[in-house]
């Protein structure tokens, strides 16, 4: 009896850690889904993605790349 309630219990444990998993798998994704856009290089002159026409960097300065500004 005492082999089976161990048993049991490890098998718990078990499924209780692959929940676990898959829930930090979820949220892993979810989070990389969210980040996706913040990282996209669009000009703030155009509005285009990869666009060459104006290079800005974090702090809304030009750095000097490709600036008509």
């Amino acid at each position: 009896m005492k082999l089976e309630e161990k048993l049991y219990k490890q098998q718990q444990d078990l499924l209780n850690q692959r929940d676990v998993i898959s829930n930090q798998q979820k949220k892993m994704a979810q989070m990389m889904e969210a980040e996706a856009p913040l990282f996209k290089d669009v000009c703030p002159n155009c509005g285009g993605e990869g666009c060459t026409c104006a290079r800005w960097n974090w702090y809304g300065e030009a750095d000097g790349i490709n600036n008509n500004l």
